[in-house]
């Protein structure tokens, strides 16, 4: 499978690559910065450009079997840097091209799993800190399930480091305490076996350990 990969150099999106590698995909890494990159693979293309630029996103989405989005920010971002714009022209661009296949990566606590990640989170954290960040995913996820494509939106606990398990869970508006966690490595074992499964095709289930 051919497999274009927005938010390649985070780190999620890193482990992603290397998942889906593994697993003997071809992945096209869509990069902003490419020196933050220091993979090297004969199955691994890396394209610069602006997840933001609608010209270079539309023209690098054809070929490709699916898309995979994890765009998220691993800390505040600035004051109006919002990443929801960006699906309109991928998603656009891959019912052009008959691209069906769309995961998304969000987070939990966004759609019908807000109210189900705890007090402190709930009413501490989110409104204090990531507010912002949160009101974006909302509007992304909308973008993705209002697609038509063949989506899943990927909602994790805490992401962690450290190696893949295989021991998560999957499903919809599971309840989490402020300690569940789960590691990028079982997150990127999820999206990539998602792409070709299609357990949870046009679902919406939160990640988390054990």
């Amino acid at each position: 499978m051919r497999i274009l990969l927005f938010g390649a150099t985070g780190p999620l999106g890193r482990s992603i690559s290397e998942t889906a590698l593994r697993d003997g995909h071809e992945i096209t890494e869509f990069v902003c910065m490419p020196g933050r990159l220091d993979q090297r693979h004969e199955r691994l293309t890396v394209i610069t450009g602006d997840v933001l630029d609608t010209a270079s996103v539309t023209a690098v989405i054809p070929g490709h079997d699916a898309v995979v989005g994890a765009v998220g920010q691993s800390k505040q971002a600035p004051a109006g840097m919002f990443r929801h714009p960006a699906l309109e022209p991928v998603i656009e661009a891959m019912k052009t091209h008959q691209v069906p296949r769309l995961v998304w990566v969000s987070a939990h606590g966004v759609g019908d799993s807000r109210g189900c990640s705890g007090l402190v989170f709930e009413h501490v954290l989110r409104p204090l800190l990531w507010r912002a960040e949160y009101a974006d995913k909302e509007h992304q996820e909308t973008a993705v399930r209002n697609s038509g494509l063949d989506w899943t939106i990927v909602r994790p606990a805490r992401l962690t480091g450290g190696l893949a398990t295989g021991r998560y869970r999957a499903a919809e508006r599971i309840k989490l305490l402020w300690r569940s966690h789960i590691s990028r490595a079982d997150v990127a074992d999820f999206v990539v076996g998602e792409l070709h499964k299609q357990d949870h095709l046009r679902r919406c289930p939160t990640l988390t350990g054990p």
